[in-house]
């Protein structure tokens, strides 16, 4: 079964190893392509996003993916080297290419992209669904802070998402245990990657 580990902006990836999935399909959502470098694919879902990591996106060695929507105000990135999923809906699990659901949330976008790419078993990385100690992203500067009720809004779409995968037969695990997004079974991070779990630190009483 193909397999590949999505990446999203959530805070829970601070500090993390990006060198433990340097043999793992990858899919990186936005900013997530620059500590990345073999991911093969990346989903950006902001229209500007393109210009201000034009330069970047270009350079990597993955595919650059983002979605459209015939019916919003929303451009067209129209470049040779961008594969353009058409944005067909909120909710559930478009299964006919290139149509995309999209739960107004890259990393629920990409997932139905992952799908199109014949992946059946998706872990996620960074789906934290809200802010820790007060951090958005793991990385700084983000050019919009969204309010918390934002979450609430991406979950409910994701309550929808859940069963149409399981449907179709994907499976789909949540590698954050803090993470507020429920509606997928968590696994522990270390069994999915396949590597140890560093031995705890041990603090000296001096």
């Amino acid at each position: 079964m193909k397999e590949i580990f999505m990446i999203a902006g959530g805070p829970s990836l601070k500090g993390f190893d990006w060198n433990r999935l340097a043999n793992k399909d990858c899919f990186a959502i936005n900013r997530s392509y620059e500590v990345v470098p073999n991911a093969k694919f990346i989903y950006f879902a902001d229209w500007d996003f393109f210009d201000r990591h034009k330069a970047g996106l270009l350079a990597h060695t993955g595919q650059i993916c983002t979605g459209y929507a015939a019916n919003l105000c929303k451009r067209r990135i129209e470049h040779p080297d961008v594969l353009e999923f058409k944005l067909t809906g909120a909710d559930g699990l478009d299964k006919v290419s290139p149509g995309i659901r999209h739960g107004r949330n890259g990393g629920y976008a990409s997932i139905n992209a992952a799908y199109h790419l014949g992946y059946r078993r998706i872990y996620l990385l960074g789906y934290d669904m809200g802010r820790v100690e007060g951090q958005t992203h793991w990385h700084n500067g983000h050019p919009r802070i969204d309010p918390e009720s934002i979450y609430v809004t991406m979950m409910k779409h994701y309550a929808n998402f859940a069963q149409p995968l399981k449907d179709a037969g994907v499976e789909v695990f949540n590698l954050n245990p803090d993470s507020k997004l429920k509606v997928f079974p968590f696994m522990d991070e270390y069994q999915a990657i396949g590597d140890k779990r560093p031995p705890p630190k041990v603090q000296l009483d001096i």
